[in-house]
């Protein structure tokens, strides 16, 4: 009893602490959510650029200069369209028409939001595949080759996601 009266409460429980605590956890969390966002259908970069700023206002350190943030943004902005742009590039370096292209990028989005995780791949697959058959009419084999090469480049575009993310946190905390 003696020991919990000697205690100096009002320094455990200043605001400085409590506040400084509630934003390490929500940089934890949002830490946590931005490397999920890498492969579900949500920007995670962005939401791991959150993280480093809780992070950054709850330590009791000078904040990063410009010469830290700018690149965090411009790799969060990137970072966000990665998987999308690359599953248009894998589309189109494998013979797709522009229709395709368009189709396996909306194809991502949409099969990643209804039918995640299995969606973020066979959704360029199939957006490239049905719009080569319908639209650009061409044969089954010319479809299926334009899907696997969007179903490539999106499996390229998540691995790309993940490393951007990491580069982004080595950048923030080896600053």
């Amino acid at each position: 009893m003696f020991l919990i009266c000697t205690i100096d409460w009002s320094s455990i429980l200043s605001w400085d602490s409590v506040t400084g605590s509630l934003l390490y956890a929500l940089a934890m969390i949002l830490f946590v959510l931005g490397f999920l966002g890498c492969a579900l259908p949500y920007p995670g970069h962005l939401v791991l650029l959150g993280g480093c700023v809780a992070w950054a206002f709850a330590r009791e350190a000078p904040m990063p200069g410009w010469g830290i943030w700018t690149p965090l943004v411009l790799l969060a902005l990137l970072g966000s369209f990665t998987d999308n742009l690359m599953a248009m590039v894998g589309a189109r370096r494998f013979g797709s028409s522009s229709a395709a292209i368009l189709c396996s990028g909306l194809g991502m989005i949409i099969g990643g939001i209804l039918f995640f995780p299995i969606g973020l791949l066979l959704g360029p697959f199939l957006g490239a595949l049905v719009c080569e058959l319908v639209y650009a009419r061409k044969t089954m084999q010319a479809s299926v080759k334009s899907g696997l090469g969007a179903l490539i480049g999106a499996i390229l575009g998540i691995m790309a996601k993940f490393a951007v993310g990491g580069v982004m946190l080595g950048i923030f905390f080896c600053s």
